[in-house]
């Protein structure tokens, strides 16, 4: 299965002006090249520039490389490119940047054959033969800020030569590898799944985004590539494992409870506390089994009164609350905690509004 899940708590790109900066070396632009990285977009793209770029060379983009995506007349499809002195030489598929789901994508280009491929989760989707590209990128001549690797975002010149920076990606990125080999497909899906140890051939720079201190990315080749993180307002701090949150009983919408981490995980569900809708007796997050106006109920075929797990974007009853439970939620899934009342409706009145009583809800992420 080809997946992401990383272990421990990542970076998050919040989509404004948040990015990682690595000293350029010409190692960084070889040749022959491979791209590759894991991404969690969780909030599409503003697009106040025609690209979204993952990765780039930026201000040097006539000798250098972007994969991002890429804002089309015909509708957002994804991008590789790589640049010369003079020509730009997109490889364009079409197929947007998913959302909600950690999607592998790798580019390469051999510069012997000018064959340059584009791979999502270790398949390949789109190859096109450059003729005369002539991609041959050179050591910069003097330092300055435009000698940079960008992670998540990239910089171009105004008129009057000032930064204009454009880094709007929202959501996660991982295991980002640059290889000075085009490599093949199946070398790709070999260690698609892997972390690797830094040391392997051909490999020139790795970095991963998790357990971050100082705003550092280190490089885990050992090569000194070293990313810093740039324009972050928000410290990086581990997401608190454990929630508890009171249920709002008197609203048909419940309250909501978002997964914020970069993967899968399952949660430990729980409620306690007791409630009184109006003219019934008291009653637990468990509900009323059998009530005789069940079919009056907002969901019907579920325990009157109960504690329900709602599925945000479905609307579909994921559970009931009148004891523990594990729940999964894939990365950014919403539910709702929702008590399973007569909503409005012809010739009833809002049942929630009256309601009594307190529902307390702890959610636990069961991940180490």
């Amino acid at each position: 299965m080809i997946t992401h899940n990383p272990k421990s708590p990542l970076f998050r790109f919040d989509g404004d002006n948040d990015y990682a900066d690595i000293p350029f070396k010409n190692e960084l632009t070889p040749p022959n090249l491979t791209v590759e990285l894991w991404v969690l977009q969780v909030e599409k793209y503003k697009y106040s520039a025609a690209t979204l770029p993952l990765i780039s060379t930026t201000e040097r983009q006539e000798l250098g490389y972007t994969l991002g995506e890429y804002n089309a007349a015909t509708g957002l499809q994804m991008i590789f490119q790589v640049d010369t002195l003079t020509e730009r030489y997109p490889l364009f598929v079409k197929t947007p940047l998913p959302l909600n789901v950690w999607t592998h994508f790798a580019g390469t280009y051999d510069q012997k054959s000018q064959i340059s491929c584009f791979y999502m989760n270790g398949e390949l989707l789109q190859t096109y033969n450059f003729t005369n590209t002539h991609y041959n990128p050179l050591q910069p001549q003097t330092p300055a800020t435009s000698n940079i690797l960008r992670l998540g975002g990239l910089v171009k010149k105004s008129k009057d030569g000032k930064n204009l920076v454009f880094c709007d990606f929202n959501g996660y990125m991982d295991e980002v590898r640059i290889w000075d080999v085009a490599r093949t497909q199946q070398q790709i899906q070999e260690t698609i799944n892997q972390e690797l140890t830094g040391k392997e051939p051909n490999l020139v720079g790795y970095w991963r985004f998790s357990n971050l201190s100082d705003n550092k990315v280190p490089d885990l080749t050992g090569k000194g590539l070293d990313g810093i993180i740039i324009k972050n307002e928000n410290p990086v701090t581990p997401i608190p494992k454990t929630q508890t949150f009171e249920a709002d009983i008197s609203s048909q919408a419940g309250v909501n409870f978002t997964n914020t981490f970069a993967q899968e995980v399952s949660f430990k569900i729980s409620a306690s506390g007791t409630w009184k809708p109006a003219s019934w007796g008291e009653l637990t997050p468990g509900g009323w089994p059998g009530f005789e106006y069940q079919s009056q109920m907002k969901y019907p075929n579920n325990t009157s009164f109960a504690l329900l797990v709602v599925d945000v974007e479905t609307n579909m009853v994921l559970a009931e609350l009148g004891s523990e439970i594990t729940l999964v939620l894939k990365p950014s899934q919403t539910i709702a905690f929702v008590v399973n009342d007569v909503p409005i409706s012809e010739g009833y009145t809002d049942g929630y509004k009256d309601n009594t009583g307190n529902i307390s809800i702890t959610c636990t992420a069961l991940i180490p």
